[in-house]
Parts: C-alpha cells; structure tokens; sequence
C-alpha cells in the first residue's frame, strides 16, 4: 500500500492593498475632462525637483498668493481661529492663518515627494518616537488604533510609519476626482509595506477585520462631518461634530494611541506616538 501523498500547503493570500476599490488603468483618463488633472500632476512631478532648502520660502511665498487669491479660505481660517483662540488678538489670528496656509503648500510638496521624489530623501526627514509603545500594544494581539486629527502632515506621516517598517493600515477619505483617486491608490501601494492596506473611510467592517486580527489602523477623521451617526464633541470649547466610530470601536478593542505629528526646519516629519487613549464611549441618546 502507497503512502498518500500530502498535499501542498497553499500559500497565505497576499492582502489586498486597496481592500476591494477598483484601480483602473491609467490610460482610461485620456479623455479631455481629465486634463486640468493630468496637468495638476505633472506640476506636482516638477515640485518633486525643487531643493528641500528652498521649500519653506517657496511655499511662504505661495502661501502669501493664495491669502490673497482665496479670500473664501481666508476668511473661514480667521473665523476658526477667532473661535478657538479667543485670547488671540486680530494681528496673532491673522499670523497664525498665513502659517497655516504656508503649512498647506508644504504639503503639496510633501505629497509631491512621495510621489515623485526619492524615497531614501524622504525617510532621511521622518523620524518616529514611541514605537516601543506601538510594538507592545500589537504584542497583545487584539490590535491598536492610532487616532490623530486631520494635519496637513497626515500624508508624511503614514509614509513615516511605513518606511519604519510597520504595515499600520490607513483609512483615507475618496476623491473627488477619479485619476486622482486612482493615481493616489497606485503610488501609495507601491510604497506600503506588505501587508499594509488602504482602507476608504465607509470601510468600517475592514477596519474591525485589521484590529480583529492584531494589526494597527491609522484614523485622522475629518474635523467637519456632516454624514449620519455623528456625536457633538467639544473642539477649543466650541461643540463640533465628528464621526463617533473611535468611540465605537474602542469598546471591541485593546489599545487605542494618540498621534501627532510635527513639522521642523530643514522639513523634517517627527511622528509621535503618545499613551494609550481612555476607552469611553457616548450614551445612545447623545448619538444623533
């Protein structure tokens, strides 16, 4: 009698990075709709050139343009401002907005070196502090969710957690624009470690399937939501309305970290990842 032979062990499934969202190929987007698009991008391909020591009075500069050229933005700017830093005087407010627009270019550029840049040029400028505490809270098997606020970095920042050798999944918001949507999809997977995977913002059951298994999750939720299942949070003091799924989730999860990020001369991203978060979550009648 012939001993059976075993049968091969098939190979574990290679996670998929864009979690089911189609990526359709490039060349659909030729029509002439998309080449106010095609344009955008190529100019940002050209941004990926300029020096990292001209960026910052580049992007003062341009900032400086667009205070001027957006005077929608600006004026919502100072009134969010207004209201968070009531201690500010007029001239403090206003110096604070034009950071804040100078901040907004520079993550053009940042966005541009990613795409287009040199990959080693830019793990020379991240840097992430509390990774111990990150490796302890995966070593517990029951998954962690790293919760930040939607920075202008946000983009950096997953790049930085992503050449430090974690494949944290991140959940990101979808664009409006299709190319955009597709050409963002392609040049992050291609830089995502294995394993690592882009999660759209209503992929909610994709989320629980990474924290399920023992993986990390990156959540910047918007500061403005306006969709169904929202909670009113105070915001510098003023109630503001967020998603309520961080408070959700927290009660099926083991561990959940703040994270913030900072922006330094010469453009360096310094990610850091602080102590656990309490688990709370809000009574059903303050859920509307």
């Amino acid at each position: 009698m012939s001993t059976p032979v075993p049968s091969p062990t098939p190979p574990p499934a290679t996670p998929d990075p864009t979690c089911g969202v189609a990526v359709p190929a490039l060349g659909t987007f030729l029509a002439p709709r998309h080449w106010p698009v095609w344009i955008a991008l190529g100019l940002l391909r050209l941004l990926a050139l300029v020096p990292w020591s001209w960026r910052r009075g580049l992007a003062r500069g341009m900032a400086a343009i667009g205070w001027v050229a957006a005077p929608r933005e600006r004026h919502t700017t100072l009134v969010n401002l207004a209201a968070c830093f009531p201690e500010l005087d007029a001239a403090g407010r206003r110096q604070l907005a034009r950071e804040h627009f100078a901040s907004l270019v520079l993550s053009v550029f940042e966005t541009a070196s990613l795409w287009f840049g040199s990959r080693t040029a830019v793990q020379r400028r991240c840097t992430v502090e509390g990774l111990d505490l990150l490796r302890a809270g995966l070593a517990r098997g029951k998954g962690v969710l790293l919760v930040s606020a939607h920075f202008t970095t946000n983009e950096m920042a997953a790049a930085a957690l992503w050449h430090a050798g974690l494949p944290v999944d991140v959940m990101y918001k979808r664009s409006k624009s299709p190319l955009i949507q597709a050409y963002a999809l392609r040049k992050r997977a291609a830089s995502a470690p294995h394993g690592a995977r882009m999660i759209p913002s209503e992929g909610l059951v994709e989320l629980l399937r990474t924290l399920k298994r023992g993986g990390a999750v990156l959540y910047a939720p918007d500061q403005r939501y306006d969709g169904p299942g929202y909670v009113r949070v105070p915001f510098f003091g003023v109630p503001f309305r967020t998603k309520s799924v961080r408070m959700s989730l927290s009660m099926s999860m083991s561990m959940s970290m703040s994270m913030s990020m900072s922006v330094s001369v010469p453009l360096t991203v310094s990610v850091n990842l602080s102590v656990p978060l309490p688990v709370s979550c809000p009574r059903p009648h303050k859920l509307v």
